[in-house]
């Protein structure tokens, strides 16, 4: 933990926004990812409105639109509001803390304790008061978003048990139908000790407490991690990458309607039913090969949207995923390249960080060192 964060965090909502170089961006909040089409739609039609032009989804499965206008109180004008607004995606309250992941394929479904949470979530005003970068995870065993950087993960054991992790270490093994208001309860303890402490704490594992000692059923048990799961087809249904994490117009147009897809924070979303049209996808944009070097390579905003950055993180991006297409040897695990050392959106598993590389020579050095 630095001692000069902030006591806020900076994550953007509708309520939110934040000011960039190219203008505001909103960030919209889908807990466990799945949502219609028809919403990312209403998202495009706001971006190619207003901003500009592209849908990105984020490392935590969120959805923001970039390049808005902001009024002189820097919020977003009337009619951008009412147009995000009508998406469905914005609560009444708790807006900035509904960031939940959810593994996105596999036998045992956890959308409805997903749902259960958010609604549960929202019913408790303590809990608004929560850092935006508060995370909760729910893992079918597969060990998939286990690896993600959560607060409170629930993984499932079978179908009816699982265990509840805390990310100070602690966990506890309780049924399915117990899981979301203990996970929710350990998110109390960790608000009610964050209130006690004047330094700019976000997380439980950097709070000085013993947390959920009121929570019976304590367990060794540890949470299994898994690698994301590769681009691809599986069974009918087709796992799609989205380069950089942002959706175009023909992206997203290429969806079929009246269907929910499912983002995951690996910068893709699953289609359903969407195997036999890969290459439709793929024309489309979509990275459905797992040796595409877009698989493999993403990249913060960079220059000239981002004010921090040293660099044009993007174009530094397109440069090693043509360089890579040359020599498919040069990436041979995950490339992230920041501009600056915050390191926004790089992934939390092992992956090569490119903080700045002056030019391609350089990132090629650092990749083959």
């Amino acid at each position: 933990m630095s001692e000069s964060r902030p006591l806020i965090d900076r994550c953007p909502g509708l309520t939110r926004p934040f000011r960039a170089s190219d203008g505001a961006i909103v960030r919209v909040r889908k807990p466990g990812g799945r949502l219609p089409t028809d919403v990312l739609r209403h998202l495009l039609g706001i971006a190619e409105r207003w901003g500009d032009g592209r849908v990105q989804v984020t490392t935590r499965t969120n959805l923001q639109v970039r390049g808005l206008p902001l009024e002189e109180d820097c919020s977003v004008p009337c009619e951008i509001a009412d147009a995000v607004r009508a998406t469905g995606l914005i609560p009444p309250t708790h807006e900035l803390v509904r960031n939940v992941l959810c593994s996105p394929m596999g036998d045992i479904d956890l959308q409805p304790m997903v749902a259960e949470l958010d609604e549960e979530l929202q019913e408790i005003p303590l809990l608004e008061e929560l850092t935006g970068r508060f995370m909760w995870a729910f893992d079918n065993g597969s060990g998939d978003v286990a690896g993600e950087p959560w607060d409170v993960c629930y993984q499932a054991i079978d179908e009816d048990h699982g265990i509840v992790a805390l990310d100070n270490g602690r966990a506890w093994e309780v049924s399915r139908a117990d899981a979301p208001s203990v996970m929710l309860a350990l998110a109390q303890n960790v608000q009610m000790a964050r209130t006690e402490t004047e330094l700019p704490v976000w997380h439980a594992r950097e709070l000085a407490y013993k947390l959920g000692d009121d929570i019976p059923d304590s367990t060794d048990q540890p949470i299994t991690v898994s690698t994301p799961p590769a681009v691809g087809t599986y069974g009918a249904d087709l796992l799609a990458g989205v380069p950089l994490g942002l959706f175009t117009g023909d992206m997203i147009r290429a969806l079929p309607t009246l269907v929910d897809v499912t983002l995951t924070p690996w910068r893709q979303v699953l289609i359903p039913g969407g195997a036999k049209d890969a290459a439709t996808y793929a024309a489309a944009g979509y990275v459905v090969d797992p040796s595409d070097p877009w698989a493999s390579i993403s990249a913060c905003t960079g220059l000239p949207n981002c004010a921090k950055s040293a660099i044009d993180t993007v174009a530094m991006a397109e440069q090693l995923v043509d360089a890579a297409r040359q020599d498919p040897s040069l990436v041979r695990r995950p490339v992230h390249v920041s501009g600056c050392d915050r390191r926004c959106g790089e992934p939390h598993g092992e992956h090569v960080d490119l903080l700045a590389p002056a030019d391609l020579a350089a990132a090629v050095a650092e990749l083959r060192a």
